[in-house]
């Protein structure tokens, strides 16, 4: 793994020197380089990106964030539940985040109670869509929310890994599953529908698709690497986002 920065210009005694950095990184994750130029010496944090990505059906493999939307820290390793990849909550074809995820491990940092103001109806159909990115999609730019049908491929088609204990409790960020080498998912847990209260963490993992159902939509859900599915849920509940690239 090779990392290169490009950083416009070095201000020296002599004038502007534009520069290129290269190197091997010992890790993936947050690398620093060196710079010794013209007599002065600094150092420059760079964060070495991940590839993640799994099959979406019998031979398609598709690249996806490595991070759940709204991660703390998105240099942090994306193969190792913690809560800085834990993320925030999205309620169903909403751009905006309903609430944030945790600062933090411990308890206190959990941000798991009632939101004032939560929002009880759900977004109306097209808000998200299977066919487009539209422009209520939470996603950055080159991703987008799977389709239930991508989400339905990934556990069809990939080798299911448990990590961690899969038992609820406020501070339990360890748990989460693999889906081959590349993509992991934490159990994040949910918020509720009524109210936006935190439930699960630890224990439930429920990532939304961008498909509509009748008057739900539909979401990737597990309790472990025995219990996986597809379903719907209530629009107006606060599960975690998880994009592929389009």
């Amino acid at each position: 793994l090779t990392a290169t920065l490009s950083t416009g210009s070095f201000v020296s005694g002599s004038g502007n020197l534009s520069y290129i950095i290269t190197g091997t990184p010992a890790s993936i994750g947050n690398t620093s380089f060196a710079l010794n130029i013209g007599g002065q010496t600094c150092t420059v944090n760079v964060c070495v990106n991940y590839v993640c990505r799994a099959k979406v059906n019998a031979t398609d493999y598709k690249n996806f964030m490595c991070h759940n939307l709204g991660a703390a820290n998105t240099c942090a390793d994306p193969f190792t539940p913690t809560w800085e990849i834990n993320g925030g909550y999205w309620q169903w074809g909403r751009l905006a985040q309903a609430v944030a995820g945790p600062t933090g491990p411990g308890a206190g940092d959990a941000n798991d109670g009632p939101v004032s103001g939560w929002n009880t109806t759900g977004a109306p159909n097209g808000s998200w869509n299977d066919g487009s990115k539209t422009a209520n999609d939470p996603c950055p730019s080159g991703y987008r929310v799977p389709t239930k049908v991508q989400w339905g491929g990934v556990l069809a088609n990939n080798t299911i890994t448990q990590t961690g204990s899969f038992v609820s409790s406020a501070t339990n960020y360890g748990s989460g599953l693999k889906f081959g080498d590349q993509l992991m998912l934490p159990a994040a847990g949910y918020r509720s529908k009524f109210n936006g209260t935190r439930f699960d963490l630890g224990e439930t993992g429920t990532y939304w698709s961008s498909t509509q159902a009748v008057i739900n939509a539909g979401y990737i859900g597990f309790t472990g690497s025995s219990d996986t599915f597809t379903f719907d849920y209530f629009r107006d509940a606060g599960l975690s986002v998880r994009c592929i690239a389009e």
